[in-house]
């Protein structure tokens, strides 16, 4: 599309608009809880003490127990996507990614990161080729936990 017709700057300023409204969401994480509902006002300050991000949370309730937590560095998201698993009162947080046009009553949970504990594991299984091949049998291994990787 020819960019000086007036379909192109009425395309071109769609999309700088679309840009615009994103932009402020691009380090956002959505998370779920499973469980029951928690208050506004007691889950930010579980996630406060649980993610320990360098920067105040911001949470908005989008309603069928979704929430957006709000970063505005890119540390404190990655920091959050990788860490974890993320446990609350018992309940499990499923965190993902913000991606445009959520609607929290139309969502569906088709992943979920697990953590898997094999109790009494031999040590001399502690071994990061052993446990990558346990893992992709059991699933696709995303990553081994921190206190397992100081063992190897």
């Amino acid at each position: 599309m020819d960019p000086w017709t007036p379909m192109g700057l009425i395309f071109s300023s769609l999309k700088k608009k679309k840009q615009r409204i994103y932009k402020p969401w691009t380090y956002s994480i959505i998370i779920k809880i499973f469980g029951r509902k928690l208050s506004h006002i007691y889950l930010k300050q579980r996630l406060a003490a649980m993610l320990k991000v360098s920067e105040k949370i911001i949470l908005i309730d989008l309603g069928h127990n979704y929430y957006i937590v709000k970063f505005l560095k890119e540390e404190n998201l990655h920091k959050t996507l990788q860490r974890g698993p993320w446990f609350t009162n018992s309940f499990f947080l499923s965190v993902k990614r913000w991606h445009i046009n959520f609607v929290a009553s139309e969502a569906k949970e088709t992943k979920s990161a697990l953590w898997i504990r094999l109790s009494e594991l031999s040590t001399e299984f502690y071994d990061h080729l052993v446990l990558s091949k346990i893992g992709q049998k059991l699933v696709k291994l995303v990553k081994t936990d921190v206190s397992t990787s100081e063992a190897l």
